[in-house]
């Protein structure tokens, strides 16, 4: 049976240094992911988790319409929002359920701790695949 990769993609060595970059890249996104949680820890010595959660809001809003603007040009911002203006109201929804729940978070580490907080805080991950299955037939024919 004949290959659906080309021979380029099929060279031992340039497979075998994209694992690597895969590999580094789980790891960075993994470091990244901790990092995000490392603010909430300030709420152990007195700031208001208000406060951390609304700075924490700020630097997504920042890196979302931010960085692009200045990477692609406002230019491209526009376009986006030209190319689907209903999907304003849910972002907008989204990011303030978002924002709450964040809060919550900081909270629940204030209380029982960040090792047994960012576990659970993590497993909607599994309820967001569970949903996928259930609500919109998602990975029926995964292979």
């Amino acid at each position: 049976m004949p290959s659906q990769f080309p021979a380029a993609i099929q060279d031992p060595s340039r497979l075998k240094k994209l694992q690597l970059l895969g590999i580094l890249s789980g790891f960075a996104a993994g470091a990244w992911l901790g990092a995000a949680e490392a603010p909430t820890k300030l709420v152990s010595i007195g700031i208001s988790p208000m406060v951390i959660s609304l700075i924490m809001v700020i630097g997504v809003f920042l890196a979302r319409w931010s960085l692009p603007a200045l990477i692609l040009g406002t230019s491209s911002v526009r376009a986006d929002v030209r190319r689907a203006p209903h999907l304003i109201v849910w972002a907008l929804l989204a990011g303030c359920l978002w924002a709450v729940a964040n809060t919550l978070t900081i909270f629940a580490i204030r209380d029982i701790g960040l090792s047994i907080a960012f576990p659970l805080w993590n497993s909607n991950s599994l309820l967001g695949i569970l949903w996928g299955l259930l609500f919109f037939n998602e990975l029926r024919q995964a292979g």
